[in-house]
């Protein structure tokens, strides 16, 4: 036989509570796997109609849970963080506000060259650099067993370990120049 109460505690991190029915008598135990509304998350004061198991190890029991909806009632506004609530929307503004922020500050900058990188129509093409010669870097650096580009501090040192240097990491692509995405591009 169906019952009525109302829900007078519950533990939401643990989902449990207890029910105080109609009727009267003790307070009946509800787990949140006995309400047959999945979307509601029950909330203190609900009513509620159940069905009463006895005779448990832990005293009586309320399953098949069903909360009393008010007429215009919808179950999506009882969740906890709803999509168009306030906090959704203001945490929404702030995340686009950030992005914007950030694409202006880092990421736009380094897509738009300075002016003085612009060359005007009229200018011939820059020619490229040519690598520093290591010959003249020859009495300015020692082999001190360097490998790698993150430990050179210059193009004319890498080209140095390259040329003077054994078991040398530096030209990964083969092609004479050392280093290239990081000093000598």
């Amino acid at each position: 036989m169906r019952q009525q109460g109302l829900l007078v505690r519950w533990n939401d991190n643990k989902g449990y509570g207890f029910v105080e029915p109609d009727k009267g008598g003790p307070a009946v135990f509800a787990h949140i796997s006995e309400f047959r509304q999945q979307r509601i998350r029950p909330q203190i004061g609900d009513r509620l109609t159940f069905n009463l198991e006895t005779g448990g190890p832990k005293g009586p029991r309320a399953i098949r849970i069903e909360a009393e909806l008010e007429p215009g009632f919808r179950p999506e506004s009882r969740h906890r963080f709803a999509l168009w609530s306030p906090a959704f929307l203001v945490l929404a503004l702030v995340s686009v506000g950030s992005a914007v922020w950030t694409a202006d500050k880092f990421i736009v900058p380094r897509l738009t060259p300075a002016p003085s990188e612009q060359s005007a129509p009229a200018e011939p093409e820059a020619q490229p650099q040519s690598l520093p010669s290591p010959e003249a870097a020859t009495d300015t650096f020692r082999c001190e067993g360097k490998q790698h580009c993150s430990q050179m501090n210059s193009c004319a040192e890498a080209t140095f370990y390259l040329n003077h240097c054994p078991n040398q990491l530096t030209d990964g692509d083969g092609d004479g120049v050392p280093c290239e995405s990081q000093w000598c591009n």
